[in-house]
């Protein structure tokens, strides 16, 4: 996700001039400062293999994002 992006280029030292939400840019600097890079690529892949389950695996819509959903909180 693009957010997830702009947690990740926080973390490794860019500023708010390259994130893709400045409005919660606010937001994205404090997980940045919490998660660990590890937790932050992570959660991408998370969201990458809903993607896919969703759109080529034919997953059940509502039952993949509350996998995923799952996933984050205990990530």
């Amino acid at each position: 996700s693009l957010w997830l992006r702009d947690v990740a280029m926080l973390k490794i030292g860019y500023g708010d001039d390259v994130i893709s939400h400045p409005d919660i840019a606010g937001v994205s600097r404090e997980i940045a400062a919490k998660w660990a890079m590890e937790r932050v690529i992570a959660n991408q892949k998370h969201v990458e293999d809903t993607w896919r389950d969703i759109s080529k695996a034919n997953a059940n819509k509502h039952l993949a994002m509350e996998s995923l959903f799952i996933k984050l909180a205990e990530n």
